[in-house]
C-alpha cells in the first residue's frame, strides 16, 4: 500500500509557480486546510498579490528563478528556516508554448526545456535530499499534462517536457519509496489558466492560432481550483498517476490500450471547437 500524507493539516509544503494559475490555486487550498505554505515564483509581483489574500503567519513568499542551482539551495534554506523541512513539494511552475518542432526558435526549447525539465529536476533534487536527511518521509507532486499521455502536433516541444515530467516522476517514486518518500504525476487536461494569455506561438498567424488555443481551453471548462484539489488529494493518499477532466482520463486510457485512437479523437474535438462562432 502506498503512504501519502494522510492529511495537510499542520504540514509545511512548497509551491512553485505560486504566482497564478495552478501553483496559486495549490498554495491558496493548502492554506486553507491548515498548511504552512512556501510560495515560490519568479514573478514577485504577482507573489505579493497572492499573499496579500492569505493570512498572516501561514505563509513564506520566496522569489526565485529555479532553473539556476544556487537559487535552489537559497530557497530549501529558507524554508529550512522559516517554516521547516518541507513535507510536501508540488512542482506546479512551468511554460507552454503553442507549435510544433519545426517552428520552434532555439530561445522557445532553451526556455521550455530550463523551466520545465530542469527547474523541475534541480528542485526535485534539493527538496528530496532535505526529506531523507530528515528521515520522516514525505510528498512529491509534479504537474505533468494529459500531452505526457499523448502529444499533438501542436504543442510537440511542450509535450516532450511533460513526458519527461512524467518520467521522473515514475523513476523517482521507485528511488525514494525506501525512504517513505512517495511521488505523484498529476495530469490535467485542458486547463484555463493565464499560461494560455502569456504563452509563446511558434510560426505563423500567431494571433488566429492563440485565440483559437484560448477558445479551446476555455471550453472544457476545467479549472486550476479543481486542479489544486487534485494535487492535494494525490498528496494525502501518495496516488501514482492522477488524470485530471474527462480529456485526460480518455487519454490515459486510449494511450494505454489503443494508442491509434487518441490521434483521430484529439483531431475531432479540434475541429469541433474551431467550428464554433
Amino acid at each position: 500500500m502506498r503512504r501519502g500524507l494522510g492529511t495537510v493539516f499542520g504540514k509545511v509544503a512548497v509551491v512553485t509557480g505560486a504566482a497564478s494559475g495552478i501553483g496559486r490555486a495549490t498554495a491558496e487550498l493548502l492554506v486553507r486546510l491548515g498548511a504552512s505554505v512556501a510560495l515560490v515564483d519568479r514573478n514577485r509581483a504577482g507573489l505579493e498579490r497572492v499573499g496579500a489574500g492569505l493570512p498572516e503567519g501561514t505563509f513564506s513568499l520566496i522569489e526565485a528563478d529555479l532553473r539556476h542551482a544556487e537559487q535552489v539551495r537559497t530557497t530549501v534554506e529558507r524554508v529550512g528556516r522559516e517554516l521547516g523541512t518541507a513535507d510536501l513539494l508540488v512542482n506546479a511552475a512551468g511554460i507552454a508554448v503553442l507549435g510544433g518542432l519545426l517552428d520552434a526558435s532555439e530561445r522557445d526549447l532553451e526556455e521550455l526545456v530550463g523551466v520545465n525539465v530542469g527547474a523541475t529536476l534541480l528542485v526535485s533534487q534539493a527538496f528530496a535530499r532535505a526529506m531523507v536527511a530528515r528521515a520522516r518521509g514525505g510528498q512529491i507532486v509534479n504537474v505533468s499534462s494529459a500531452a505526457a499521455f499523448f502529444t499533438p502536433k501542436e504543442i510537440v516541444p511542450y509535450g516532450v517536457t511533460k513526458y519527461a515530467s512524467f518520467g521522473l516522476s515514475q523513476g523517482l517514486d521507485a528511488e525514494l519509496r525506501s525512504f517513505g518518500i512517495s511521488v505523484s504525476c498529476v495530469c490535467p487536461g485542458f486547463v484555463d489558466t493565464p499560461i494560455i494569455d502569456h504563452m509563446r506561438v511558434a510560426g505563423p498567424d500567431a494571433d488566429r492560432r492563440r485565440e483559437s488555443a484560448r477558445r479551446f481551453y476555455r471550453a472544457r471548462g476545467l479549472t486550476a481550483d479543481r486542479v489544486a484539489q487534485a494535487i492535494v488529494k494525490a498528496a494525502e493518499r501518495g496516488a501514482r498517476v492522477v488524470p485530471v477532466g474527462i480529456e485526460a482520463h480518455a487519454l490515459h486510457a486510449l494511450s494505454r490500450f489503443a494508442p491509434g485512437l487518441a490521434a483521430r479523437a484529439f483531431e475531432l474535438a479540434g475541429r469541433a471547437v474551431a467550428a464554433r462562432p
